[in-house]
């Protein structure tokens, strides 16, 4: 199966095509009775750059967008990269599950009515410190917002057109499999996006690489220290301990390859086969790219 990268697209207009695809019919309604878009992204490798990546497209045409997290999410005020967000709104009632006292208080909770063209951030918490091990070396002003309570996202999106969630954490490594506790998907989720790095492939499985390497090798059967390989990867996104453990049954899945861009030429072919013979016919939509560059290179 052959690669050849799309020139004409971007890696967020090709994801905002298919999740605009999984909308269903609760998204074609009238303005008045429409709840927003709500896409979870979990799994390692890009995850926080590809949700901005979509926040800034779709603010780009005007809509509302939300970016939280029901885990951690990088406070964009102290990131060294700016972010796409015109504002942060930390509300501690969100970390806890609404109940029906609260029914009529998530507009107000959410902060100042949603504007057009705007990215919000909304977290329960600020201030955090990140005590990462794989924290970006100077980093180490980098702090981390709180997340709410995963219930508040579907409390939250009627007021968005796009709520875009950071449903999982893996301490700045390409891949991870998840523990017990993780992801957190909220129910409300319309896709899942996974999310895998392409920076592992060929690099030795251990803690240098993976999140969870005990876990990993599982789910997956690679060994400690050995090459992590395509199939090692299928193997974790088809596991339903895997990568898109926790998703919602009826959310559409889509895994996200990223750094396709760091790849040579016959790892990039060794992975489009692997996808060829397992994927066909599976219910995952399939995406290479490189969020960097905000590039796609192929669909499955």
């Amino acid at each position: 199966m052959d690669i050849k990268q799309r020139q004409d697209r971007s890696l967020s207009s090709e994801l905002l095509t298919l999740i605009r695809g999984s909308a269903g019919p609760a998204h074609n309604r009238v303005p008045s009775e429409r709840k927003g878009l709500v896409v979870s992204a979990v799994g390692g490798g890009g995850k926080t750059t590809i949700l901005y990546l979509l926040a800034e497209a779709l603010a780009r045409e005007g809509g509302r967008v939300c970016v939280t997290t029901t885990t951690h999410i990088y406070d964009p005020r102290t990131e060294p990269q700016p972010r796409p967000c015109n504002q942060v709104v930390i509300v501690p009632e969100l970390a806890e599950a609404p109940d029906r006292n609260s029914l009529g208080a998530q507009k107000s909770q959410s902060g100042s009515v949603p504007q057009a063209g705007h990215i919000a951030v909304v977290a329960a918490r600020e201030g955090i410190p990140d005590h990462s091990v794989h924290q970006p070396k100077g980093q180490t002003d980098l702090l981390k917002l709180g997340g709410i309570h995963p219930a508040w996202v579907e409390r939250l999106s009627p007021y968005w057109d796009l709520v875009l969630v950071e449903a999982d954490g893996s301490k700045h490594l390409p891949v991870k499999a998840p523990a017990d506790h993780e992801p957190v998907v909220p129910e409300a989720s319309s896709v899942v996006l996974g999310c895998i790095g392409l920076d592992c492939l060929g690099k030795p499985m251990d803690e240098r690489y993976v999140h969870r390497p005990v876990l990993f090798r599982d789910l997956t059967g690679c060994q400690p220290g050995e090459p992590i390989g395509s199939p090692h990867l299928i193997n974790l996104v088809l596991h339903p301990q895997g990568l898109f453990k926790g998703a919602p049954s009826g959310a559409r899945r889509v895994l996200v390859f990223n750094k396709v861009d760091v790849l040579a030429d016959g790892a990039l072919q060794d992975l489009a086969d692997s996808i060829g013979l397992v994927m066909p016919g599976n219910t995952i939509g399939v995406v290479l790219g490189s969020a960097r560059l905000n590039r796609v290179y192929d669909i499955f």
